[in-house]
């Protein structure tokens, strides 16, 4: 019986040595929790001049400000920070959760969520606010989870925008939370 159980221990000890992971590699998608979190009082990692005109006090879910798309606004100022920055794991899943604020089912505005380098998006995720609020003219919280490419990396920056192509109302985002998922 000693001799059995001494094999079968070292037949243990073989197979955990055989799955160590180099110090180099980090692990896949550890769920390493709250990425961003913005309510738009301050736009620390979000960028774009050219829209600062998204920035707005005229609705907001928490605090003062939030951010629209609407009239003469096709897209928010933008957050954006590569992978490697956010994360020591490399990410199989994000989770988004913000307050919206759309104003009829015609809405043309999408949460959009990139993943690439440069104008050479690896992954594209355009998220319907209309179809996804469950509500119009007053604020609805929004859940949706997102998976990530396999091809995806480190080096890769991370963009979170909302655009609205023609869209001929006001929508508003605001308390937007990304949490690596798994």
């Amino acid at each position: 019986m000693r001799t059995f159980s001494l094999l079968v221990g070292a037949g243990l000890l073989g197979l955990l040595a055989g799955c160590n992971r180099s110090s180099d590699t980090p692990p896949v998608g550890s769920g390493n929790g709250v990425w961003v979190s913005q309510d738009f009082e301050s736009l620390r990692g979000w960028s774009n001049p050219n829209n600062a005109t998204s920035l707005t006090s005229e609705k907001a879910h928490s605090g003062k400000f939030s951010i629209k798309t609407g009239p003469g606004v096709e897209y928010s100022v933008g957050f954006g920070a590569k992978l490697g920055d956010l994360s020591t794991t490399k990410p199989r899943k994000l989770h988004l959760e913000a307050w919206v604020w759309v104003p009829s089912e015609k809405s043309t505005t999408s949460l959009v969520v990139q993943v690439g380098s440069g104008d050479k998006p690896v992954m594209w995720e355009g998220i319907k606010l209309a179809e996804k609020a469950g509500g119009f003219g007053e604020w609805k919280k929004l859940e949706t989870d997102i998976m990530i490419k396999p091809e995806v990396t480190y080096t890769d920056g991370l963009s979170v925008y909302m655009w609205g192509p023609q869209e001929t109302a006001p929508v508003y985002l605001d308390d937007l939370v990304i949490t690596e998922a798994e």
